[in-house]
């Protein structure tokens, strides 16, 4: 132990007596100390810069793994449902035809505004307001309102609305208030709005329409993007 100490002391006094400008001149046991003292650092700080690396690799792996898992499950549960899928839009497409069938082309519309007319003159209703608006033209198929006063008793003017509600065609009455004229005879005031599909040739218009104002949308947003960096860039100068 006593031998332990004086070496110890000796290499004490030896660290004292350094000169680090002349670290070439320095004992040998001294060297060999730093060496292995800097070996071990940069062994140390190697492991450390690993172990964050794959500690980081570990972490990517990992949320990998749970979308992985994730896109898993739901591919099976999607697997699994299919059958029922595949029913759901048999139901949605034969609701959608049935809807479809509903609609007049444009060559029955004028029967349907002549039975809508009738409906009401055979319930003994005095039709004194009768306008077809300008057609609204939609993605698949056209809105037209129609504005209408008719006058009588209330008695006609619900069995008249039963009726139209009856009809092979899709009619809504929209905005309607029932009001007692100057005659003190019960008025209907209303819009009602029937629908027509478009014809293919329409179709292919309205395509064509929509086509072009995405174009122009996507063409304004462009422009004021630009114009908004150049103001920016303006604004810095």
């Amino acid at each position: 132990m006593k031998i332990v100490l004086e070496k110890f002391n000796i290499v004490r006094e030896d660290f004292k007596n350094l000169n680090p400008k002349e670290y070439y001149n320095w004992p040998i046991s001294i060297q060999i100390i730093l060496g292995v003292f800097t070996l071990i650092i940069v062994f140390v700080f190697g492991l450390i810069v690993d172990i964050n690396q794959l500690s980081s690799e570990l972490t990517t792996y990992q949320k990998k793994e749970e979308t992985l898992k994730k896109e898993f499950v739901d591919k099976k549960r999607q697997a699994v449902n299919l059958d029922l899928y595949e029913e759901q839009l048999e139901v949605v497409t034969k609701d959608s035809d049935n809807l479809l069938k509903q609609l007049p082309d444009k060559s029955q519309m004028e029967k349907l505004l002549i039975d809508i007319n009738q409906a009401a003159i055979i319930r003994g209703l005095s039709v004194e307001l009768f306008k077809p608006n300008q057609e609204k033209i939609k993605e698949f198929y056209a809105e037209l309102p129609i504005d209408i006063k008719l006058v009588g008793t209330f008695e006609s003017i619900g069995k008249f609305t039963a009726d139209v509600s009856q009809l092979s065609r899709v009619v809504i009455f929209n905005n309607m208030e029932i009001i007692l004229d100057r005659n003190n005879q019960v008025a209907l005031i209303a819009q009602i709005k029937t629908f027509r599909y478009l014809d293919q040739e329409e179709l292919e218009a309205q395509a064509r329409k929509l086509a072009e104002e995405k174009k122009k949308a996507k063409k304004g947003k462009a422009k004021n993007s630009k114009q908004a960096t150049n103001d920016k860039k303006g604004e810095k100068e």
